[in-house]
């Protein structure tokens, strides 16, 4: 009967040493799950700004092109006229 006991004891510590240790890598698996997840609303905010600055940097682009096809114009008819 003793013996039973011993190894019912003894499995009893190692289950919840198990469990102990699960929890434990629950845990860190949490706290990499939000590190994680704060770094991707990080990355989020930075693709739209890069985005934005994108789309600027392409509306400024066509205004100077456009503004080159203009000036283009303006000395095709200056030349044309002499």
């Amino acid at each position: 009967m003793k013996r039973v006991r011993e190894k019912y004891e003894a499995e009893l510590k190692e289950l919840e040493r198990s469990e102990r240790a699960a929890v434990e890598k629950q845990q860190e698996l949490r706290k990499q799950q939000m590190e994680m997840e704060g770094e991707l609303l990080r990355l989020q905010a930075l693709l739209r700004q890069k985005e934005q600055e994108v789309e600027e940097i392409t509306q400024v682009r066509r205004k100077a092109f456009s503004h080159l096809q203009n000036l283009k114009a303006s000395n095709s008819k200056a030349y044309s006229k002499s």
